[in-house]
């Protein structure tokens, strides 16, 4: 789970984070007994029900303990609090190896101490029977006095017998293969032995592959083994040498003797014992000390040529076109008879402090993977803010967030893999990855969806509302529509597009309220017809390969596809994991590089529980099993409960749970495809509900009477609609509905006149609109100021506006009697506001109540929360155990696909 600063371990205090890997986050932490900083490592939420990841972990806390090293990471004990399991470790200040690295190749003199303790960590955990498997840069820390300490023992395990087999895990590296169980491999691309990127069983003569590799880069500042792409790194580390000219003019030929003996493929022939390379480089450095022998110089064939006689210069300059002659050969060769790499696995796990942000209201995807497979976007947010757009470099691991970004949804890339388009705010805009501000392209409806982007400049995406999908300039501007929306075939929305090769068709899904015209259909730029190519589909990628990939009842399947013909060939054929978290229609969150190295996301819809709190947070109790809820609504007397239950992302059934005995009854039911039964709202006398659906025709408010029947549509103008509240009295229903392109606004209608008037139309978000008991005043959440906040205003004279909340707020209720409004914090503290004056309204001092595990919305369309008239709370909590999976990285995949 993420822990904030101040959140409390036993007697240990978090302080800040320092960063994440896939057997847990690691924050800074204070000990308040001894009065010490120490590392607290603790294990993702994600996996706190696997009993195989949860032995592995007790497993390194034991590890860790027995090797008592000054050059290993020490372990201070294993703390478990309200169900949290945490390794207190040794805080480690300074820099890693890979930081030092960035600067430069590192001189011998400096090296080879670094490299020496290095060795004697190792030579400790083997003498454990223990090896490390993940020995890179990024897990050696280099102290300010000159210390060394390898940390992360965390792919560690004990050696049974004379090797071991390697598990599966959920760390930034490469893990398994996609089609076989067998065969699974752990480490990071750069840096594992041929042995572990083949699956074989390990020894420690691994680590001793991965030391050359650090070695190799300290003294040279690159890679041993370096690709564009990590497929092309396996390829080199499989098949290839590293390149001895770039270590320069060696006097002391012991060091590139070292290194070629740690980096032999075959393990027979490789250094055995981290013991010989200490020895190795004690030598060297007793020699360098003794002054036997200058430091040898890196110098290139550019800065030592001029010193040769002529003759030798044109011989070194033959022999160099000859070599790059054979190169280019090797290279011809080689893609002729590219070797047969297994499929791999890659995990990506959200940064530090954050997860990933699932898909919104208008099912809009949240991850891509650029088009050279070199980096993946995707939008993640710490808790209580707003959610940003963040890039991450898949062979360095590194992730950064891209500034001006807040409320990014549905991320796209450029051809050239060098700027990101994303939706934010009511608009379409764009960023280049190497450091620019945002830029405007066009105004994008509030529920617009994820687009594409052509190799001339199109930028294609899904309009929402009422439209269907739009072009645009990749340099701004208007925008044009490209298709339009069939109501007459039951047409909701066209979303999801794709482009083929020649930039001017494209592949792009219709959703339908019958499954007759839903699926997935051809598209053209120039001539806005559509024809149909799969019916069983909800979305497609297209692969440049010569393949769709597309979902069918949760399994993911591969058929082959002629893009000039825009037809299928053959047989779809299933392959690899399920995408999908659930059957039934839903999104397939899956990108894909020119390559083929692929992106997935079990984005699986965040269980939760309804829990009863007392204002000091004090546990009274829970409302049914846990389950993927939403919106939360009591009726007025507290006897019954409407709640959505989100089967997948196409899919929401409207539930009420009898309080009193505990018995659950399904409202709604699908009438296609897709069904959406949301924002339930009671009636004043709890004889009748209103909620919002998506059927033929589009979204709209329906009625229904209490037990269950009776449903017929609510009839009342607007584009879309969201009931918020009903006034005690049950004069009034408030609601929300599009507005302009950006908005959405806030609306009365009254059941007197029947008729419906603003109540508050602005060029922002207005959600959330609650009513004093008293129907005086009415509270609502709002993002005109550039970040959420509470303001109240008069319900219908308009006259005069408070905001309420500070610091940022949503999800505003009020207390049965009026005399408080409470609000969601941007921590995601529920907290309490005194209402004070009887003539004119206005607010005391607010007072944090308890902190909730409330799930995220984006944009905060729903409440989840609700307020009893004797002063309980029915919060909707993410249950602890659950956090969004890690986002999978395929690569070679493409090799099993049906030709």
């Amino acid at each position: 789970m993420t822990l904030a600063p101040g959140a409390r371990l036993g007697v240990y205090e978090i302080t800040a984070p320092i960063g994440a890997g896939g057997m847990g986050e690691v924050y800074r932490g204070r000990d308040t007994t001894l009065d010490r900083d120490v590392a607290i490592k603790v294990l993702p939420d994600a996996f706190a029900n696997d009993p195989e990841r949860i032995a592995r972990f007790l497993r390194e806390a034991k590890t860790l303990a027995s090797l008592n090293h000054p050059h290993i990471g020490a372990i201070y004990g294993l703390e478990e609090s309200n169900g949290v399991k945490a390794l207190v470790l040794e805080l480690v200040e300074g820099p890693t190896l890979a930081d030092r690295i960035s600067q430069g190749p590192i001189p011998l003199g400096e090296a080879l101490p670094i490299a020496r303790q290095i060795t004697e960590a190792l030579e400790a955990a083997h003498e454990h029977g223990i090896i490390h498997r993940d020995l890179k840069p990024a897990n050696i820390k280099l102290r300010a006095d000159g210390t060394v300490k390898v940390l992360d023992f965390g792919l560690a395990k004990a050696v049974e017998g004379p090797s071991i087999r390697a598990d599966l895990t959920a760390s930034p590296t490469i893990t398994s293969p996609a089609m076989t169980m067998g065969g699974m491999i752990l480490g990071t691309a750069a840096y594992m032995s041929p042995e572990q990127a083949r699956g074989k069983p390990l020894d420690k003569r691994t680590d001793i592959w991965s030391f050359g590799c650090v070695l190799y880069e300290m003294l040279t500042g690159q890679n041993a083994f370096k690709g564009e792409t990590v497929s092309h790194t396996i390829v080199a580390l499989l098949e290839r040498t590293p390149d001895w000219s770039v270590l320069g003019d060696y006097k002391l030929s012991a060091i590139r003797r070292l290194l070629q003996r740690c980096l032999e493929k075959d393990p027979k022939r490789r250094l055995h014992d981290a013991a010989d390379a200490r020895i190795e480089i004690e030598d060297v450095l007793t020699t360098l000390r003794s002054g036997g022998s200058a430091e040898p110089a890196f110098t290139s064939v550019s800065e030592s040529k001029s010193s040769l006689p002529r003759r030798v210069r044109l011989w070194i300059g033959a022999t160099a076109v000859m070599a790059v002659a054979v190169v280019l050969l090797s290279a011809l060769a080689f893609r002729r008879q590219t070797p047969n790499i297994r499929p791999l696995r890659l995990s990506v796990v959200p940064p530090a402090g954050t997860t990933f942000t699932p898909m919104d209201i208008s099912g809009m995807p949240q991850f891509a993977m650029s088009p050279d497979g070199t980096r993946l976007a995707f939008v993640a947010s710490a808790p209580g803010a707003r959610p940003r757009l963040w890039v991450q470099q898949l062979e360095s691991g590194a992730a950064q967030a891209l500034p001006g970004t807040e409320d990014a949804s549905g991320p796209f890339w450029a051809p050239d893999s060098r700027s990101v388009a994303f939706l934010a705010q009511g608009k379409l805009k764009k960023i280049s990855v190497e450091g620019a501000a945002p830029q405007d392209l066009t105004d994008a409806v509030v529920d617009a969806n994820s687009g594409a982007w052509s190799a001339d400049g199109i930028i294609l995406f899904g309009g929402g509302g009422e439209d269907g999908l739009a072009r645009v300039s990749a340099e701004g501007g208007p925008s044009v529509p490209v298709t339009k929306l069939d109501r007459s075939r039951g047409e909701i929305s066209h979303r999801w597009p794709k482009f083929l090769p020649d930039g001017r068709r494209f592949i792009f899904y219709v959703m339908s309220a019958t499954q007759e015209t839903s699926g997935v259909y051809l598209g053209s730029i120039d001539s806005g017809e559509k024809t149909p190519i799969l019916r069983s589909a909800v979305n497609a990628i297209y692969a440049s390969s010569g393949h769709l990939l597309f979902d069918r009842t949760g399994t993911l399947m591969v058929q082959p596809f002629d893009a000039s013909a825009g037809s299928l060939r053959g047989k779809a054929s299933a392959f690899g994991d399920r995408v999908l978290a659930a059957p039934g229609p839903g999104y397939l969150s899956l990108s894909m590089a020119l390559d083929g190295t692929m992106a997935y996301w079990n984005g699986r819809a965040a269980t939760t529980e309804l829990l009863w709190f007392d204002r000091t947070g004090r546990s009274l109790g829970k409302v049914g099993s846990a389950k993927p809820y939403q919106s939360p609504a009591l009726s007025s007397g507290a006897r019954n409960l409407l709640i959505t239950e989100q089967i997948n992302p196409g899919r929401a059934d409207l539930w009420n749970i009898e309080l009193s005995s505990g018995v659950s009854s399904r409202l709604t039911f699908p009438s296609g495809d897709f069904s959406f039964g949301r924002f339930g709202l009671w009636s004043p006398d709890e004889k009748n509900l209103l909620y919002s659906s998506i059927e033929a025709g589009g979204l709209r408010m329906y009625r229904m009477l209490a037990g269950g029947t009776g449903q017929e549509a609510f009839s009342i103008e607007g584009p879309a609609l969201f009931p918020e509240d009903w006034s005690k009295d049950g004069r009034w229903l408030v609601y929300s509905r599009f507005g302009g392109n950006t908005a959405v606004d806030i609306w009365a209608f009254s059941f007197g006149d029947r008729k419906s008037r603003a109540i508050l139309e602005e060029p922002s978000l207005q959600l959330q609109a609650r009513l004093s008991p008293d129907g005086r005043w009415l509270a609502y959440a709002s993002d005109e100021s550039g970040d959420w906040e509470v303001y109240v205003r008069p319900f219908l004279d308009g006259k005069g506006k408070w905001l309420v909340s500070t610091g940022g707020g949503s999800q505003p209720q009020w207390r049965g009697d009026g005399k408080e409004l409470f609000y969601v914090a941007a921590d995601n503290r529920l907290i309490a506001v005194p209402i004070v004056g009887t003539d004119t309204f206005g607010v005391g001092v607010s007072q944090p109540l308890f902190a909730t595990r409330i799930p995220p919305v984006l944009p905060p369309w729903r409440t989840n929360y609700a307020v009893s008239l004797d002063g309980r709370f029915l919060v909707n909590s993410i249950t602890p155990e659950v956090a969004p999976a890690p986002i999978t990285i395929g690569v070679n995949w493409q090799q099993t696909w049906p030709k």
